[in-house]
This record gives C-alpha cells, sequence and structure tokens, in this order.
C-alpha cells in the first residue's frame, strides 16, 4: 500500500537526477573532458567538442562552472563550445 511517506519531494528528486547519470552522459562527459584537457594545455579558456551532449551532460558541465553552447547545424553536425 502506499504510504504519503514514500514520495519524494521534488528537491530531493533533482538532487538524485543530477548524481546519477546515464552510461551515455558518463561517455559524453568523458569525450568533454579529453576536449577540456587538451584546450587547458594549450592554454586557452574554451573548447569545441564534436560528440553530442544531451541535456544531462551539458547540466554536469553547467553544474560545474562550464559555460555550453550547443553549435549544432544539419551541415556541420554535433558542436559544443565549452567555456570556462
Amino acid at each position: 500500500m502506499f504510504d504519503e511517506k514514500d514520495l519524494v519531494s521534488a528537491k530531493e528528486a533533482r538532487e538524485l537526477s543530477e548524481t546519477s547519470l546515464s552510461s551515455e552522459a558518463l561517455y559524453e562527459l568523458e569525450v568533454a573532458n579529453e576536449c577540456i584537457q587538451d584546450a587547458i594545455n594549450k592554454g586557452k579558456y574554451n573548447c569545441w567538442c564534436y560528440q553530442y551532449l544531451h541535456d544531462q551532460a551539458v547540466r554536469k558541465l553547467e553544474n560545474l562552472g562550464y559555460k555550453v553552447t550547443n553549435c549544432s547545424t544539419q551541415r556541420d553536425g554535433n558542436c559544443f563550445e565549452i567555456e570556462w
């Protein structure tokens, strides 16, 4: 039987969603991190990631302080600018 105490609050639901990353989002973050590290090694403050980043990956990067802009086009394909 359902008990209202089992219902999580919206705040708890957001926190759980943010900490529970899908394997797809983890892969996307791994690719983004490689782009970021390469740019850091070159002394840059932004990078271009040509891997599609789903909302979950973008939110995680933004929560870490990055600015993520989707610059994808039909002609050029997936392209995200990541700035710090």
